[in-house]
């Protein structure tokens, strides 16, 4: 079974707690619930519709086998570059580091001068929090662009319901997004599931401000509360800010 120490490492640095939002309701669209699956999938948000870069406050609580707990963290993120994540205790204290570019990841315990060294995809599999992951805008936000072949489509009171093969997405017909994605393997386990909500429009775009994502067949949990969000700002920053008496740690 799959662990993810890293993840452990920083909750036990930062420790801190997730609030709520309460958002507006957003009716479906004119036309529910007889839109064909070609018409549901023109109007998702394809991902580079998502902005360019962005600055961003979250609560991450998780649980896994033998671990759980909540991590504050403020994030930076530049599309096809890098994401650099600030973890901070209850009092404000920032007390790590975590930078993932293109081929690397590092993470910066600055209580025990440590720098965990890897490469990028000991981060996509080692942290089940959509960020370091190479399809962010898929994984953490849901956007993703779906082509229109061979899905089943039914409808609840509410929402789109597309199935096709080990793939099920459910679609809410009023901001146009996805708020469920499921995916099993051959022998129709559940091995990734993903729920986006408390959507809020932000600089043009609704976004989630709360997003769940789970691995059930690794008994593995993270939910991501965004408390704040800016898009594309003026300035971002990606230094993890090393003492000269650091370290380093290689992780595999």
């Amino acid at each position: 079974m799959k662990r993810y120490p890293l993840l452990g490492l920083l909750a036990v640095l930062a420790v801190g707690c997730s609030g709520s939002r309460q958002v507006a309701y957003i009716p479906p669209s004119a036309g529910f619930p007889n839109h064909s699956v070609e018409e549901i999938v023109q109007r998702l948000p394809p991902p580079d519709s998502l902005w360019g870069s962005f600055a961003g406050d979250l609560a991450i609580a998780y649980s896994m086998p033998g671990d759980r707990g909540t991590v504050n963290a403020r994030v930076s993120y530049r599309r096809a570059d890098s994401v650099l994540m600030r973890f901070r205790a209850p009092l404000g204290l920032e007390v790590s580091r975590a930078l993932v570019t293109q081929d690397s990841m590092f993470v910066y315990d600055r209580v025990a001068r440590k720098l965990y060294v890897g490469e990028r995809g000991v981060a996509d599999a080692m942290l089940p929090i959509g960020f370091w992951r190479s399809d962010v805008a898929a994984a953490v936000f849901g956007f993703e662009t779906l082509d229109a072949g061979g899905w089943e489509l039914s409808t609840d009171s509410t929402w789109y319901v597309l199935t096709r093969g080990d793939r099920t997405v459910i679609v809410d017909p009023g901001p146009w997004r996805i708020i469920a994605s499921d995916t099993r393997d051959a022998s129709g386990m559940l091995v990734d599931q993903r729920r986006f909500t408390d959507f809020e429009r932000i600089d043009g775009l609704y976004v989630p401000r709360r997003i769940v994502t789970s691995r059930p067949d690794q008994d593995v949990r993270a939910s991501i509360t965004i408390r704040r969000l800016t898009p594309d700002p003026d300035r971002l920053s990606f230094d993890l800010g090393l003492r000269s008496d650091v370290e380093r740690v290689p992780v595999y």
